[in-house]
């Protein structure tokens, strides 16, 4: 008896294919092919690589088989035909089962002859019948010979030799099996027709079905101008509007939409696509032009079509839409064209004015400045909210001053400017210095009122104020509000950030911020919920279009969509571009490895073991609580182990970082230049200035929370402007933000925020406009600990903020016990 065993290919006849495995080959090393041996010697390295694809393909499609719950129920059900999934063999013990495999190796006996190299190739040209009707076409057969012009096949069959027949023939033969309308080039006399005619019904099989054969067989297939292969049809919806557009009132009885199919360059109504799609076929005549469709694709757009209702409520809904020139639906993406009224106002927005400085304004500003200020006045006097996201250091502030001269000038006042506590007295000196025109009011402290608001330009506030005392900000009262430092309002769930979105009806919002995004693409749509209310969709729109889509798959077209939306409300440029600004000093950034002492080697492993004992016995907010205490105290015992076991001084041998930390200091002392140090860790401030000053006898500076604003307003101008002290210690998030202190150029970051928008920040007090040097950034980590897993990541978190306009350590408390144990033990060399 005979036994069958059925085992998938790959058909490599394909010239494209051929010329891949042949890349493939160049560019394996050799040491590849030399395992595989027979008989004949060492193998080809062509038989090599087609041996790993047969095998390939056959686990491929036999695992596919198998994965189709419905095939591989019918297969299972006959036992012979199980085998097509099976890496068995089968005994043909019956006539049946033998003559089926026989046929089945008959068919596929034609495709093997097809595998061998032929010198002549076939092709067809498709023509339509000049003066006939519309349903008939002619089929012209030729023949590519190497060296040659391509000839009629009638014509070469006179001239050609037996061995060139014979290929013609195999190759007719196989065809026919696949293509029967193929059998009318057979002449009745012998040879080949010089054209046959087929209906358009069996041309509906030569190019569907039969194209992708003759693909297989290298043939091509060279279609008529008449004809244009539709690859997607592209739905749209036109807008229309029957009164005029008030973005405060409903829309949903002002707009009208009419949809459009687009078909290459043929543009169909509803009513004319559907009635293609009852033809049923897809080779359709339409406005002169033969058209080909796929089927699967028309019955797509139809059910886009009668299933989509399309809903624009509002106008923030409107102007979303006309910016990302799409509708985003359950069946798909819809192209959208707004009404002439917006499309209109998008296309002004990029229109700037061209304004001078403002009168008033004792400063000359750059030319990317005064780009920065015409876009707000743009986007401002079109009752659009703007984010002014510029790097910092390239004068944020002095821009939106320019802004509050201009809008005095329209006499549209007061101005509430929003900042951290820390950032008030330099909102006041900049005013002073820069428009001394603008009657300021500081409402901080604790005999503060609202008063004479007639009298006054801008009125300063903090956020905590402003949570504290919502009640007595309106828009009503304060037509322009703008946010410094916007990332406070990151977290839309926080009173602070629901009493600074209850301001975003006012006529003119502006958020300045280098970093709107530093962790979470959600902080950007806080910031946009009070330039632009509605504009990026409630917060679970934005979740399901946007961060889910950006943040977990990274997903190019929601990324895309998103920047559509935002780009004409944010504007971001880097002092790292030369064309921005030529006369900024490159900033140098170096990690500094330092090596743990025996009383932090000690201490770092005697915790990491005590509390994961612990950790592995507790479940949910419990353990979550234990897992940051466990990286606090880590954090602690990299910086010294004075700070973690609370003690008043500390010696710096006991630390690396302490060791490397007045290595550092010396180097810049010998310099004569300046340095900031920056510590998360007010303790470890007073730490170091302790140390400092009895080891080096240098007085120096400390900033941090606690200090109040009229005594660090004292210490930035003597730091500024004296030669000493020349070190001044900031906490990160004291001195992290607003403040200019570009008379150092050393910045030290001793211990690590995990969050990279954060530490540039920190680094950009120095490396500013006007500084004239070029600014080191020393970054301290202890080597083989936590600090130096953690900082490889640091680079990821980057990548977010950078790719729209770039959490904290509560990941790591979702890690298991294992991840946990691997990211915080201690790596000794």
């Amino acid at each position: 008896n005979v036994s069958y065993k059925i085992t998938y290919k790959a058909y490599l006849i394909s010239k494209r294919l051929k010329e891949i495995l042949n890349r493939c080959i160049e560019k394996a090393p050799l040491c590849t092919y030399l395992r595989y041996i027979d008989k004949r010697g060492y193998l080809p390295p062509y038989e090599v690589l087609e041996g790993f694809l047969d095998s390939c393909v056959n686990i491929l499609v036999k695992e596919g088989i198998s994965s189709n719950f419905q095939l591989k129920l019918e297969l299972e059900e006959d036992e012979y035909l199980s085998v097509f999934k099976e890496e068995r063999t089968i005994l043909a013990d019956n006539p049946h089962v033998n003559s089926f495999f026989s046929a089945l190796r008959s068919w596929l006996a034609p495709l093997l002859l097809r595998k061998k190299e032929y010198i002549t190739r076939l092709g067809f040209i498709l023509k339509p019948r000049k003066g006939k009707t519309d349903k008939n076409w002619s089929l012209e057969p030729i023949v590519f010979s190497e060296g040659k012009s391509p000839v009629n096949l009638k014509k070469f069959w006179k001239g050609a030799d037996d061995k060139e027949k014979k290929e013609i023939i195999d190759l007719i033969s196989i065809l026919t099996r696949y293509i029967p309308v193929l059998n009318l080039l057979e002449a009745e006399k012998g040879g080949f027709k010089e054209k046959i005619t087929i209906k358009t019904e069996d041309l509906l099989d030569l190019i569907s079905t039969g194209k992708e054969y003759l693909q297989v067989f290298d043939i091509p297939l060279i279609f008529p101008e008449e004809i244009k292969e539709v690859l997607r049809i592209k739905p749209r919806v036109i807008t229309k509007s029957q009164a005029p557009i008030d973005p405060m009132l409903s829309l949903e009885d002002v707009l009208q939409f009419e949809w459009q199919i687009s078909l290459g360059d043929i543009t169909l109504t509803k009513e004319e696509f559907l009635k293609l799609c009852r033809s049923k076929t897809p080779l359709v005549k339409i406005k002169e032009n033969w058209l080909l469709i796929r089927p699967d694709e028309l019955q797509r757009i139809k059910r886009i079509i009668l299933n989509t209702k399309i809903e624009i409520k509002d106008y923030a809904e409107l102007l979303r839409s006309a910016l990302m020139q799409e509708i985003k639906t359950d069946e798909g993406v819809i192209e959208f064209i707004p009404p002439e009224e917006i499309k209109s106002k998008i296309e002004s927005l990029s229109k700037l004015k061209r304004l001078k400085t403002p009168a008033g304004l004792k400063a000359q500003l750059r030319p990317y400045q005064l780009t920065g200020y015409r876009w707000m006045v743009v986007n401002c006097e079109a009752g659009f909210g703007s984010c002014l996201a510029d790097d910092m250091g390239l004068g944020k502030t002095i821009q939106a001053i320019a802004l509050l001269l201009y809008l005095k000038r329209k006499k549209i006042k007061p101005a509430l400017i929003v900042a951290p506590t820390t950032l008030l007295g330099n909102w006041q000196q900049e005013i002073a210095k820069f428009a001394p025109s603008l009657n300021v009011y500081s409402y901080h402290g604790t005999d503060k009122r609202l008063d004479n608001l007639d009298k006054i330009d801008v009125v300063l506030t903090t956020y905590g104020v402003l949570r504290q005392n919502a009640d007595q900000f309106s828009p009503d009262k304060f037509p322009i509000v703008i946010i410094d430092e916007a990332q406070n309002i990151k977290n839309p769930f926080t009173a602070q950030t629901k009493a600074v979105h209850s301001l975003n009806k006012a006529p003119y919002r502006i958020a300045l911020s280098g970093t709107p995004i530093e962790n979470r693409l959600m902080e950007l749509w806080s910031i946009f919920h009070f330039l632009n209310p509605g504009l990026l969709g409630n917060q679970e729109y934005f979740k399901k279009h946007f961060s889910i889509p950006i943040e977990r798959y990274g997903d190019e077209e929601a990324k895309r969509s998103l920047r559509r939306i935002i780009s004409p409300f944010i504007l971001r440029r880097q002092k790292t571009d030369k064309t921005v600004i030529g006369d900024l000093p490159e900033k140098i950034e170096k990690n500094e490895y330092c090596p743990m002492t025996p009383v932090q080697i000690s201490l770092y492993e005697e915790v990491v073991n005590t509390s994961l004992e612990r950790i592995q016995s507790k479940e949910g907010i419990a353990r979550k609580g234990l897992v940051l205490k466990l990286m606090l105290s880590l954090k602690q015992i990299c910086n010294h182990p004075a700070l973690y076991l609370k003690q008043k001084q500390i010696k710096p041998e006991e630390s690396g970082k302490t060791q490397r930390l007045i290595e550092l200091l010396d180097e810049i002392k010998r310099q004569k230049e300046k340095v900031l140090i920056f510590s998360q860790f007010r303790e470890m401030g007073y730490l170091i200035k302790e140390m400092i000053l009895k080891e080096m006898g240098e007085d120096v500076l400390f900033l941090h929370g606690g200090v109040p604003r009229k005594k660090r307003d004292e210490m930035i101008e003597r730091f500024s402007s004296e030669s000493d002290p020349w070190i001044f210690i900031l906490s990160l998030k004291a001195g992290g933000t607003g403040l200019n202190l570009i008379s150092a150029n050393h910045v030290i970051h001793y211990d690590l925020w995990w969050n990279p928008a954060v530490e540039d920040q920190a680094s950009d007090r120095a490396y500013r406009i006007g500084q004239k040097s070029n600014v080191f950034v020393h970054r301290l980590l202890t080597k083989g600990t936590i600090e130096e897993k953690i900082d490889k990541m640091i680079e990821k978190k980057r990548a977010l903020s950078e790719s729209i306009v770039g959490a904290g350590e509560t990941w790591i408390t979702e890690l298991n016990d294992d991840e946990l144990r691997e990211l915080v033990r201690l790596e000794r060399e």
